[in-house]
């Protein structure tokens, strides 16, 4: 039997004080049962006490958080991949009266549940402290409540892979700077005939980090919602269907740093975007087809940014420009599976941050510098 540490040591230490006088008897026989070694206590501490949030007081960090998270699930070709036996901890639906007494929480993590596919509940809408809330990977599907933009304190919102999410509401999440749905399926959100489906997200100015992979998203990127967000830092968009080209106006966003759109169908070229410190562009095999042996080497120095740059199995024909040595904070990169040609530069070695090279599978010859 576990427990807290006041109750071990009513049970344990025969103290008495003003507040247990009102303990019946009858609840003292465990007592008894100690002294009998039928029954040890153990301690548990409150971030292991599963229902310590609905008896006590707790940090905003101690709420109703899943012991067991696991690596995030992906979606790939629709597809949710397999979870361990131990991920999922809580199943069936949620009870309306669990939040009624919990109108000050300001953290609540029910990632890594089974919910068997029921909508999420409106009740959630009714937390008004809530500053975080991560649904992740719990099973959930249908329609975001229209009762969550009443959460104007909310600063950070998961809903990856959940079933069927419908972005369709106005939100009014003025505050929100993180949101994640990856996994969740827009694919019918973002059909032909729903082009501004990512009006809804383009409302929330505050935002920082937008993550949609794995969305099936289809259409183009929408660069026209996306720069109604100017403080955007970190963008997403990876494994989705865009079959278009990348927008010239991502260099608008000047707060954005880091970039992900690989393994999204995007063809043509990469446009020069100086704000960009880390890229992935890596898996689209239609993307820079138009640079053949001697553009590549007048033009690679602008695929190549800050902090690291990921440019795999995407048909880059040509040999490795010399001036890679000028990119002198460059920490990452990723050229493997393309058609390289020609020696590795020797002055490649004088890029001093650089701490990961990958040229795998490419028809480079000769020594390693």
């Amino acid at each position: 039997m576990y427990d807290n540490q006041a109750a071990i040591v009513l049970v344990v230490e025969l103290r008495f004080y003003s507040k247990s006088r009102h303990i019946k008897d009858q609840y003292h026989r465990v007592r008894e049962e100690i002294t009998a070694g039928e029954v040890e206590v153990g301690y548990i501490p409150s971030e292991a006490m599963h229902a310590d949030p609905l008896t006590k007081g707790l940090g905003a960090n101690d709420f109703m958080r899943n012991p067991n998270p696991q690596i995030l699930v992906r979606r790939t070709n629709g597809k949710l991949l397999a979870l361990t036996d131990d991920t999922w901890d809580l199943s069936g639906s949620i009870s309306p009266l669990l939040f009624s007494g919990l109108k000050y929480l300001e953290y609540l993590d029910l990632s890594w549940n089974n919910f068997h596919q029921f909508k999420i509940p409106d009740q959630l809408g009714d937390l008004l402290g809530l500053k975080y809330l991560n649904l992740s990977n719990a099973g959930f599907s249908g329609a975001i409540p229209n009762r969550l933009s009443n959460l104007s304190s909310l600063h950070t919102l998961d809903l990856s892979c959940a079933f069927f999410v419908d972005v369709g509401h106005r939100f009014q999440l003025t505050d929100l700077r993180f949101l994640a749905l990856n996994g969740a399926n827009l694919s019918i959100a973002s059909s032909a005939k729903c082009k501004d489906w990512a009006v809804p997200i383009s409302l929330l100015s505050k935002l920082k980090v937008l993550s949609l992979s794995n969305c099936s998203i289809s259409g183009p990127i929408p660069i026209n919602h996306l720069l109604n967000i100017a403080s955007l830092s970190s963008l997403y968009l990876g494994f989705n269907l865009f079959f278009s080209t990348i927008p010239p106006r991502l260099v608008n966003l000047t707060f954005l740093s880091d970039l992900d759109i690989s393994n999204s169908h995007v063809r043509g070229s990469i446009q020069h975007l100086p704000q960009i410190h880390m890229l992935n562009a890596g898996g689209n095999h239609d993307l820079l087809q138009f640079c053949n042996t001697s553009g590549i080497v007048k033009q690679y120095g602008k695929y190549f940014f800050s902090s690291g740059t990921i440019l795999a199995n995407n048909n880059i024909e040509g040999p490795m420009p010399p001036y890679l040595t000028n990119l002198s904070n460059l920490e990452y990169i990723d050229l493997s599976f393309n058609s390289l040609t020609g020696v590795i530069p020797s002055s490649i070695s004088h890029i001093g941050n650089l701490q990961a090279l990958n040229l795998y599978q490419n028809s480079l010859e000769g020594q390693i510098p």
